[in-house]
């Protein structure tokens, strides 16, 4: 599945229609800031689906979000966990 980047979100696959753009954003710390993982990740091209999160280094599957508001809300939902974990 192609990953494209425009600027501060992460869009899987180019839309068919601009109304269903999907954010791919990393599980653990909610960044949109991903790629592809590569073979000095440890992965295999071609033979995995897992990215790289760039800022906090997570190798796995990146949820998917259909609306910024549902992101939005998930980002809210981490930082929450942060503060409580402190």
């Amino acid at each position: 599945m192609p990953v494209f980047f425009t600027g501060k979100y992460t869009l899987i696959s180019p839309p068919q229609r601009l109304d269903i753009m999907k954010i791919a954003a990393c599980s653990q710390c909610g960044s949109t800031n991903l790629r592809q993982g590569s073979l000095k990740d440890g992965l295999l091209l071609g033979l995995t689906s897992k990215y790289v999160c760039r800022d906090c280094k997570f190798q796995g599957i990146p949820f998917i979000f259909d609306t910024k508001e549902d992101y939005i809300n998930f980002v809210k939902g981490v930082e929450r966990n942060e503060k409580k974990e402190r």
